[in-house]
């Protein structure tokens, strides 16, 4: 069963990822320029900023800060900005490069997947005519339908995610931002990837 393409929310009518309404950037508040609120709409606004934190049930209903608040809040706000703040015009070391990468590295890093990307790649992927072949045969174009067009720098992505099959039909062309998109929601992207490999070239 083919799934209904959906359309960008904001009238632009580019095909959207499924589960989402608009196109990435699309959602911005221009997408609303001279549209009004339906009266229903309106309504529940109001009810939803009518709630328990509001008016009267709000601790801090009534209350302002004390001159002496407002000048420590005004003084810490403009305390990091511009040339006050302690680390204008200053760079990191080496040292503490280093030492921040270590940081952030391998299982302590926020995107860490068990160290899959470890392992090494087919013999024929030390090729370049091999994978300039793959670039030919996409037309040296980012073949993913949903691409952003954020980058026109191409890669190779291997669709199964593993890179010991290099085969033509697990290989396909796309652009750097698509390729780092992969790395998220894999399910998704395989299936994505080889419908595209099959209705392209196994028809």
């Amino acid at each position: 069963m083919v799934e209904r393409k959906r359309r960008c929310r904001c009238g632009c009518m580019e095909v959207v990822k499924p589960g989402n309404k608009f196109i990435h950037g699309h959602n911005a508040t221009a997408g609303f320029t001279g549209n009004r609120h339906a009266a229903k709409t309106k309504q529940r606004i109001s009810e939803i900023n009518k709630t328990k934190l509001s008016g009267g049930d709000n601790p801090f209903y009534g209350k302002t800060h004390s001159v002496e608040v407002r000048a420590i809040l005004s003084k810490a706000g403009k305390a990091r900005v511009g040339e006050s703040n302690p680390f204008y015009g200053k760079t990191h070391s080496c040292e503490s490069k280093v030492k921040t990468s270590l940081a952030l590295s391998g299982d302590k890093h926020w995107n860490w997947q068990g160290g899959i990307k470890n392992g090494a790649y087919c013999g024929a992927w030390a090729d370049p005519e091999y994978k300039e072949s793959i670039k030919e045969r996409d037309g040296y174009k980012c073949m993913n339908t949903d691409c952003w067009g954020a980058c026109t720098r191409l890669s190779i992505h291997h669709i199964d995610y593993d890179k010991q099959n290099c085969s033509p039909q697990n290989l396909i062309t796309v652009c750097v931002s698509c390729n780092s998109r992969a790395n998220y929601n894999k399910s998704f992207w395989q299936k994505h990837y080889e419908e595209i490999i099959r209705s392209k070239y196994e028809q």
